[in-house]
Parts: C-alpha cells; structure tokens; sequence
C-alpha cells in the first residue's frame, strides 16, 4: 500500500544531501511505523531550510527505508503567498491521487486540504487529531486571528466529524470537542521507553542556590509560553529575590524576539536558549539537569515536553489547556499567560521539599502510562483496522 502523511511539520536537509532532518517528533523512528505498518510512507511537510554540517547533531535524522518527502513552500509566509497556496494545493491534489490511503494529522493547513482532497477521490482515510487551533488563535493579538480561530475550529470539527477512523493523543478532551461520526481511538502519540528509577528525596533550596528552570519550544512559536515564563523569571527575581533562578529554552527556530523580550523584563541574564538536542537521551540528560519543568503553553494536544519530564521525576507546571489536565494534578496547573500564578507555584515548589517529592512520584506514576509496552497494542490494532479498510475497499 502507498500511503500519504501529511502535516505541516517543518523538516531540515543539509546543501546538496537529500537527507532529511527533524527537530521535532516526526523522526525517523516514528516515520518508520507507518511504513513498517502500512507500507511505503509518502510525507508531506513545510520545508524547514538548510543546516550547517555541524547542526546535524542537534536534529533527528527522519529520512528512513521506505520513506519519502515532498516537502512545501510555507504559503502563510512571505511573498507570492497566492502563487505558493495554489501550488500547494495542485501537489497536495497530485500526491493525494497517486496514493492508496492518506493519514493526515490536524491541525494542519496542510492536512486540511489533504482531507480535503482524500475525501474527493474516496482515498481510505485516517485523522490523527493533536490539538485544538482555538486554543491559541482566541488569545492572539490581532482581530482576524481570533476570528481564525472559529473558522479553524469548523474546519478541523467537519474533517474528523466526517471521517471513517480518527485516532486521539487525549482520552477525553480532544474527543469532546472534535467528535467523529466514525472509530474513534485514545492512543497518545507520545512513547516513552523508560522512566527514571528512584532517586534520593529532592535537595533544600535556598536563595544562593541556583534554581534551573526548563521549557522545550520552538523560539518562533508563541503558543508554548516562553513569554509567559519569562515573564515569572522577572518576578521570581525581582519580587521573591531569587537572583540564581534561570530559565533554560531548548529549542530551535530564531531567538531574536524573546531575547528582546527578556531584556525589556530585566532578566536577559537569567534567560538561556540551549538550543536543539537530539531526542532520546539528549533531550533525557538535558532534562535531568533541571530543577522544575514548565509548560505554560496556549495550545496543547497532549505534549511530549511535558510527559518526558514527568518521567524523569521532574516537578512540573503547566497551563490547564488541552489534554494536560489529564497529566497534572490542578494545583500544579495555570490559566494561560498568567505568569503570575505560574511564578507563585514554583516559589511553592522552591520552599517545600515535601511538594516537590509529592510532584515527582505522581508524575512518574503517571508517565508511566505511556510506556511503549503498554500503548503499542491500542495503535498497532487501529493501523491493522486501517489496512484491512483499505483491503476490502480495493475489493469492491
């Protein structure tokens, strides 16, 4: 079976290599289920740009066996955004076409049309739903984004409604608001191998300890939170008197605006941006040297950041927006943007030794749901149920 993927993940090469890259969770690992599952995997996704010899460590190598790319033009960017929308839309239509099934994960601009064009030329189709766009799009600052956020919500909400079989990263919440007349699934797409054994009780902090803060986004997206969280650096600093606290962004994507952003709060020496680590144990040992994860994000499916650092034992705060209340206890949970709240948990956690062992143990507990022993029956069974939709469909 030819199968089509399609998202609008940003995927990276080097000059004159052919090899892709990701910073993100669509690594090869990941690409290579589908194609182990289903067969030869076409993916589409946004062109990410080019990488220097030495950043190739910093990403995951996503081009795999029986793997390949068309990667696109970003038509919200830009110059000549009609000329690359309608491009855009011819390829999409075109690969669309030429394969067996299409999967396409939402929200997506991408996945949209794919949907889109899946469902005109009765190509069997999968819906990974990840996320809800409303939930970031109502708090943007401009009028036509919060209207955005409505028509996003009745595009996403017609697609799912109207597909056969959509898997959900949530095990209510995403269901509640994007219903599907056919299968639906809760699996998680996040995995994790292990969890972090039992370690010795939380250390005391005091006011010249140095308190490390942790936060893994995209710099350019804004929907995870980085603003609010240094915007909590400015008063765990200057209201609560912790000079030592630092807030570390792992990441990619252009850091020019929010250090601007943690000058104009005072605390551009408090603020790291550490970069891209490759996933797996990169990402592991970098967590391990934090004191406290945050996520006070705008958007959320069911966030890999989050559910990794619960499995290093890590005390976590988080806003309460999509799936993460089904991951946190609400004592530990923030309304978006409220840097204030946010700062006044994490001074709790810096005092109390207690709270912070209590945060670890329920987080492990926890993220131990998402083992992969414990989640890959749920998804092999949806896949196989996919590719015998398409057997039978092939036989009519």
């Amino acid at each position: 079976m030819a199968v089509l993927f399609i998202h609008d993940h940003r995927f990276y090469s080097e000059k004159d290599s052919i090899e892709k890259y990701s910073g993100g969770g669509l690594n090869g690992r990941v690409l290579s289920y589908y194609s182990n599952m289903l067969g030869d995997l076409r993916v589409i996704g946004r062109k990410g740009g080019e990488l220097k010899h030495d950043e190739l460590s910093e990403y995951s190598l996503a081009s795999t066996k029986n793997v390949s790319f068309q990667l696109l033009d970003d038509f919200k960017r830009g110059t000549s955004k009609f000329t690359k929308f309608t491009k855009c839309l011819s390829l999409i239509s075109e690969e669309v076409k030429k394969s067996d099934a299409v999967i396409v994960r939402l929200p997506s601009e991408f996945g949209y049309i794919g949907a889109y064009y899946a469902n005109k030329y009765n190509k069997e189709l999968a819906i990974e739903v990840v996320g809800c766009p409303a939930d970031s799009l109502l708090k943007h600052p401009m009028f036509w984004g919060r209207a955005y956020a409505y028509v996003s919500k009745i595009i996403m909400r017609y697609f799912v409604k109207k597909s056969s079989r959509s898997i959900y990263v949530t095990q209510s919440y995403l269901q509640s608001k994007y219903p599907s007349n056919g299968s639906m699934t809760a699996c998680s797409d996040v995995e994790i191998d292990s969890v972090k054994r039992e370690s010795n009780s939380s250390p005391d902090f005091d006011l010249e300890d140095v308190i490390e803060l942790g936060l893994i986004g995209n710099y350019e997206v804004p929907h995870k939170g980085a603003a609010t969280a240094i915007k909590a650096i400015n008063i765990l600093k200057h209201k609560y008197g912790y000079s030592n606290v630092r807030l570390r962004l792992l990441g990619g994507g252009d850091s020019t605006d929010l250090v601007s952003y943690s000058e104009r709060n005072n605390v551009a020496d408090n603020v790291f941006f550490d970069g891209v680590k490759s996933s797996g144990q990169g990402v592991f040992d970098w967590l391990d040297s934090l004191s406290i994860y945050v996520q006070p994000s705008y958007q959320e499916g069911l966030p890999r950041a989050l559910i990794e650092a619960m499995s290093r034992r890590l005390p976590c705060v988080a806003s309460n927006v999509g799936g993460i209340p089904e991951l946190l206890d609400e004592k530990f949970l923030i309304e978006p943007g409220d840097s204030v709240a946010l700062s006044d948990i994490i001074v709790e956690l810096i005092r109390n030794r207690n709270l912070r062992n209590e945060a670890s143990k329920q987080n492990v507990k926890v993220a131990r749901r998402f083992l992969r022993s414990n989640l890959s029956k749920t998804r092999d069974q949806f896949w196989v149920e996919f590719d015998n939709a398409f057997n039978r469909k092939k036989a009519r």
